[in-house]
């Protein structure tokens, strides 16, 4: 607007002031008469736009320019500062629906929606009723009013927002393209059990869905354990398979157990129906067949296996080496190196490393070796003792009700109560006939028998003949 000041610096003559001074008065009025025209109230310029102020005409607003002019008529209810929502855009509402109007005053979003939510990342959430959908930054509907609820993009996946429909989660892509259903109760985040698979649910049912929406594991799974190395453990009510990193069920849901792999052995895993354990391997094979009430851990190659009251052995082949036919077997190389004792019934015996039986089971009892003397043990038969050597071989026969310990390269047996001694090489030097037979010393013991006594060398010969 030109000034009366500005006017006079431009005089020629002074014959061009009045000319000037009557443009001035008239460009004034104009002006001044929109101001005029029944306003309530003019805000401050540049309060809510740069350039314009804000303008009340009862209870409408609009906005004015720098010259007075009437750039946005006094219609709405209320106009928002430029920027808040849109840099170029200003929020504006009439009768509890808003829209858009840019910068030069035109609506370029209709005032259709009831909530409109600040523009991120290039895109701003709107509202009717119970939908909502998006708007983008021209002003266009890209995703219709559908759903309850439109998380922002880039949670999930890059160029993904998950929408919620009564209930129900789904994705959509910026285009408002829907790449995943709205259909599941719950989708867990991208990573979570696979790099480039999120977890979806549906009731009690749980799946997989890809980076591309496509379900690569059907939601019917009760539980889905962690993946190591490209398998997880599945199940179905209460039982168990695995898939693989496909998302292929390469081990049927059948099993009432399945044991992480490597627990028992690096390649195998061991699984349960009913009462009865096997095992499988990698590949999902049964390499061991469920018929075992229980497995023990391996050791040294092979593992103990229960069936009843029977127990045997495996190797890591899946091969019985030892038969199910003992009622027990202790631990190898607790008797013997390489040996484990065995029993059927109430006898005992030995069997190697192979599952040959070295010592038959026919002793009632069999102490460990070198009690009595090295590379020897004790064994019973009935009430008869003798020994048995680390070969199985028996060396002293199952004849003594009792044998003590070796002294001095003897020990005392007996029969009843008759004493008589054996050596080493478990020859019988002395038969049992003497009633008493006392520790030797210096080469001679004294012998009783009644009331006889007498003394023996250590050959058994009586050197002083019972009187």
């Amino acid at each position: 607007m030109l000034t009366y000041k500005k006017a006079k610096r431009r005089t020629i003559s002074g014959k061009i002031i009045p000319i000037i001074l009557s443009a001035f008065l008239f460009l004034s009025f104009d002006a001044f008469s929109q101001i005029s025209q029944g306003f309530n109230k003019i805000g401050e310029f540049g309060e809510f736009h740069p350039d314009w102020a804000k303008v009340w005409k009862t209870d409408k607003v609009g906005f004015i320019d720098e010259a007075g002019v009437i750039v946005v008529d006094p219609k709405y209810h209320n106009i928002d500062a430029y920027g808040v929502y849109h840099e170029e855009w200003a929020l504006v509402s009439l009768g509890g629906r808003i829209g858009f109007i840019n910068d030069k005053g035109s609506e370029v979003v209709p005032l259709k929606y009831q909530t409109i939510s600040p523009f991120f990342d290039g895109y701003a959430l709107v509202g009717l009723g119970n939908k909502v959908g998006f708007i983008d930054e021209n002003g266009n509907e890209v995703v219709k009013l559908t759903y309850n609820t439109i998380e922002r993009f880039g949670v999930f996946q890059p160029d993904w927002a998950m929408v919620h429909l009564t209930g129900k989660k789904g994705f959509i892509d910026r285009t408002g393209h829907e790449i995943v259903r709205a259909m599941y109760n719950d989708i867990y985040p991208f990573g979570t059990h696979q790099d480039n698979w999120a977890m979806v649910k549906i009731g009690h049912k749980i799946g997989f869905i890809d980076t591309k929406g496509s379900e690569v594991v059907p939601v019917k799974y009760n539980g889905i354990m962690p993946f190591e190395e490209g398998r997880a453990i599945v199940s179905i009510g209460e039982k168990f398979g695995i898939i693989n990193e496909q998302g292929n069920e390469f081990v049927t849901v059948a099993y009432k157990s399945i044991m992480p792999f490597g627990e028992y052995l690096e390649e195998w895993a061991m699984v349960e129906i009913g009462d009865r354990v096997g095992f499988i391997n990698k590949l999902g094979e049964e390499i061991v067949p469920l018929k075992y009430y229980t497995v023990e851990k391996f050791v040294d190659g092979k593992a103990k296996v229960h069936v009843g009251d029977k127990q045997g052995y495996i190797n890591e082949q899946g091969i019985e080496i030892v038969k199910l036919i003992y009622n027990n077997i202790e631990p190898y190389n607790e008797y013997q190196e390489g040996w484990a004792k065995i029993r059927i019934g109430l006898r005992y015996g030995f069997i190697d490393q192979a599952g040959g039986q070295i010592v038959k089971p026919i002793y009632n009892s069999i102490e460990p070796f070198d009690q009595y003397r090295e590379g020897w043990a004790k064994v019973k038969i009935g009430e008869r003792y003798g020994f048995i050597d680390e070969k199985g071989g028996q060396v002293v026969p199952n004849k003594y009700s009792e044998i003590k310990h070796f002294n001095e390269g003897r020990a005392f047996v007996y029969i009843g109560k008759k004493v008589g001694f054996i050596d080493d090489y478990g020859y019988e030097v002395v038969r049992p006939r003497y009633d008493v037979i006392r520790p030797f010393k210096n080469g001679r013991a004294e012998i009783k028998l009644g009331n006889k006594v007498g003394l023996i060398n250590e050959m058994g010969k009586e050197i002083v003949p019972l009187n």
